[in-house]
């Protein structure tokens, strides 16, 4: 007598859920932990004290991250136990021998899921309803949006990693390979981009917003860290997880058990996965050797090599279960020319990434390193400016061109100095690019950019009223990285405004070849807001003017509190300078001559800082040159 077929068989349903019952009490006591009960913790010190709550869900915005992350851990982790029948001949058979179609198998599976998930949700929903007597920011629309969004997020996991089940026989590799897999594209792009900034010049940064909107966890989580939820990302994720949820029914109706007892359920799921995990752990150990020997080539081919080699022989013991294991020439021999492929593209890549300088004609706005203090703070007014103007452009196009040409320094026996780079294209494409380059190629750099004339041109693109709204600090250096400062008024902050605009626009200093002639002084500008940088603009020892002002103010005593940090050497003719090199102590050199610093402030004070100078010295500490007259 043929069997009657089940619409729901209650038995399989409770026998399913057994299977994750301590994984759900686990995710409602930390749930219940990090969402209803994180109001009170942080409350805990005084109710007053105002609290990072998020705009769009419930709960801190400092544990937010982390409950998402264990809310799709719990999705991953029960995609994979719910699926033991997948794994074993033994349950498989038992399972598909019921009366209930394989249709019908799957939406039990996804039900129990559903249930256990809807559960903690409700429960702690309703918890955090309760609380929302006492906290004035929670409401009821958090709450439900708090629950779409965790519905969404943890069908997107459980779906695909249930998509993997149905090609993985494993339980610990089903669980591996799904975390790898999902953020794959995020660790191979940061894999191919770290290798070509070790390998290549300028290749500093990396355009990881695309690696992050192909992966997402790691996109999902930034937007919960930064409170800046993505509704048409979660449409998008939402969308691609319903054509995966179709496309798991299609082919597990269709998946035949004959290999359920390999370790993958179809040659080509083993290569893929083979295939990814192996080329992320062979650009990891390129990665790990590049840090260590730099420019060693024929050595580092043999460590992707062996990289290679022994990844493939653990993931062969995880798929075996076995540290004694069958040696797949083929699969070795195919997966080793594929990632030597991957590797020459890699290559490539960077090659070209190098060498490509925008034409100046397609380039709609330029940043660039301009003032040499900046190379050393986060954000530099001159360096974040953008100029749009052709001529600053086509300077900067020319001489980056001749970083290109300059010789890699050694990583760690050379001095390296940063020149930043940002080109925004007409297309709106942006292009960065950041050099660590030696002294010499610095200078040269500077000498064609920081112009006088560019300095001009680069005065009229700061908006100086917007930046001298901000608190305004000038700080002292009194020891390495250590400084005193006394805020500006808005009187004082409208004088400075005026030579500050002079100070680029007329009375600018060119290099003349002699570089660090900064001193020991620099403005901040400063904002209430935390999310806003502070930026910070360096004032040259020979800028007369603004010193001038600063005694005036009362905001330092004399011209020689400017005086860099250091002992002061007398170094000669300023000629002597074209006589340093990169490795040179410039405190051994023959012509140079220890002096006090008392005996230079007299100096100082008799003759003052000039840039037209021919007498040089320099200061140790800071690392500064100062020229004057004889």
């Amino acid at each position: 007598m043929p069997l009657k077929t089940l619409s729901l068989n209650k038995a399989l349903f409770s026998n399913l859920s057994r299977s994750i019952i301590f994984l759900s009490i686990i995710n409602v006591i930390c749930t219940f932990i990090l969402v209803p009960f994180s109001y009170v913790i942080a409350h805990m010190d005084s109710s007053a004290v105002a609290h990072q709550h998020s705009k769009y869900l419930i709960g801190e915005t400092m544990t937010m991250p982390i409950y998402f992350f264990g809310t799709m851990a719990y999705a991953l982790l029960c995609a994979a136990f719910l699926t033991y029948y997948f794994k074993s001949q033994a349950a498989s058979d038992f399972i598909h021998s019921l009366p209930i179609k394989r249709e019908r198998i799957l939406m039990t599976v996804y039900a129990v899921f559903f249930s256990h998930l809807m559960i903690n949700l409700v429960v702690n929903g309703l918890i955090t309803w309760i609380v929302s007597i006492k906290y004035a920011t929670i409401d009821c629309e958090k709450i439900v949006l708090w629950i779409l969004i965790n519905l969404i997020i943890d069908f997107f996991i459980f779906t695909i990693t249930m998509l993997f089940g149905l090609f993985i026989n494993n339980m610990l590799n089903h669980i591996v390979s799904s975390i790898i897999l999902i953020v794959s594209p995020y660790i191979l792009g940061t894999m191919v981009f770290t290798t070509h900034m070790f390998m290549f010049k300028g290749l500093q940064s990396y355009p990881d917003s695309i690696m992050k909107h192909f992966t997402v966890p790691i996109k999902f989580l930034e937007d919960l860290t930064t409170d800046q939820m993505d509704f048409k990302y979660l449409l998008v994720i939402f969308v691609v997880s319903l054509v995966m949820f179709i496309s798991l029914f299609v082919i597990y109706k269709n998946r035949k058990n004959e290999r359920i007892n390999e370790a993958y359920a179809t040659h080509y799921a083993h290569f893929i996965i083979f295939y990814v995990s192996m080329l992320i752990a062979t650009l990891l150990g390129g990665i790990i050797f590049n840090s260590i020997f730099n420019e060693q080539k024929l050595i580092m081919i043999f460590i992707y090599f062996v990289a290679f080699t022994l990844i493939y022989i653990f993931l062969e013991m995880m798929a075996q279960k076995s540290v004694r294991i069958q040696f797949n020439r083929k699969l070795y021999s195919i997966t080793l020319a594929l990632v030597a492929v991957a590797l020459v593209a890699v290559y490539l890549m960077g090659q070209s990434r190098e060498k490509y300088v925008p034409e100046a004609e397609a380039i709609k706005y330029v940043s660039t390193t301009f003032d040499e203090k900046e190379q050393a703070w986060e954000n530099g007014i001159l360096s974040d400016v953008k100029v749009s103007d052709k001529k600053f452009i086509q300077d900067v196009v020319n001489s980056h061109k001749q970083l290109i040409l300059a010789d890699k320094p050694d990583l760690y026996n050379e001095e390296q100095v940063p020149v930043s780079i940002k080109y925004v294209l007409n297309n709106g494409k942006k292009i960065n690019r950041t050099y660590n380059v030696r002294q010499k190629d610095f200078e040269l750099y500077m000498n064609k950019v920081a112009t006088k004339n560019n300095a001009a041109i680069i005065t009229k693109y700061i908006d100086w009223d917007k930046l001298l709204k901000r608190n305004v600090t000038l700080n002292i250096e009194t020891a390495d990285s250590s400084f005193a400062g006394n805020e500006l008024n808005n009187k004082q902050k409208d004088i400075l405004k005026q030579l500050l605009i002079n100070k680029y626009n007329k009375n600018y200093v060119s290099k003349n070849g002699i570089p660090n002639e900064e001193s020991a002084l620099h403005f901040t500008f400063s904002n209430d807001d935390p999310n806003i940088s502070e930026e910070n603009l360096s004032i040259s020892i020979y800028d007369k003017e603004i010193l001038q002002f600063l005694i005036k103010e009362k905001l330092i005593t004399d011209a020689s509190s400017a005086l860099p940090l250091g002992d002061v050497y007398d170094l000669g003719d300023k000629s002597n300078y074209k006589k340093i090199k990169d490795e040179d102590d410039i405190t051994k050199l023959e012509f140079a001559k220890k002096i006090s610093r008392d005996q230079f402030k007299s100096l100082f004070k008799e003759k003052g800082a000039d840039p037209s100078g021919n007498h040089l010295y320099f200061f140790e500490q800071s690392y500064n040159f100062v020229l004057m007259k004889n």
